[in-house]
């Protein structure tokens, strides 16, 4: 199979995931060019390229999309989460919407008993309260504010392709390692507590 550099790569077109209809959100290109288109766009979840040298791509919305076994190649973004806002033409996780994208996107389809999936979404600094995704741990500004150790584990890759701790994405909050086995912590000033998002008025 083809490998694409933060692509998980499947057998057949794109389909399925949390929004399946429209094929997924398929967008057709008369190109080859929807890496690049996919990289991109946040939204974005993946692309499908023919097998044969046919001038033609597809790139899709859905999360949790998989290849459904026809002659095609199915490039499905890993399971870490992108930043999904912009300030200008800046791409930013500090963002509440970032935040809820990002919980809504964790993985849970491996975790069968609620524990697992409590556990998964913990791990993103996220929240299970059932269904089949995570919600959100820590409120925006305009609620009561949680403390930055909320955020101490999980992480997002930036537009460049550097895994980043999810610590970073909440304003006031700063990523540190102690100890020998470099224990992730997440502080900061006025009793830890993180003083909201770029985006107050999401």
């Amino acid at each position: 199979m083809p490998k694409v550099e933060g692509y998980n790569t499947e057998l057949g077109a794109c389909r399925g995931g949390k929004s399946p209809n429209n094929n997924a959100g398929l967008k057709f290109y008369s190109n080859r060019n929807c890496e690049s288109v996919c990289n991109d766009d946040d939204n974005c979840t993946g692309f499908v390229l023919p097998k044969t040298d046919s001038n033609w791509c597809e790139t899709y919305t859905s999360v949790g999309i998989k290849g459904d076994d026809r002659n095609y190649w199915c490039f499905i973004k890993d399971n870490l989460p992108q930043p999904s806002c912009r300030e200008g033409d800046k791409v930013t996780c500090t963002c509440y919407k970032w935040y809820q994208n990002m919980c809504a996107a964790v993985d849970l389809s491996g975790a069968d008993e609620n524990k697992d999936k409590k556990k998964a979404c913990k791990k993103q600094s996220c929240k299970y309260t059932g269904g089949a995704s995570c919600s959100v741990a820590i409120k925006n500004n305009q609620s009561k504010l949680k403390k930055c150790k909320k955020a101490k584990k999980g992480v997002y890759v930036n537009r460049n392709g550097v895994t980043k701790p999810i610590c970073e994405c909440f304003q006031g909050c700063k990523y540190s390692e102690k100890g020998k086995k470099k224990k992730p912590v997440c502080k900061g000033a006025d009793g830890e507590e993180h003083t909201g998002f770029a985006d107050t008025d999401l």
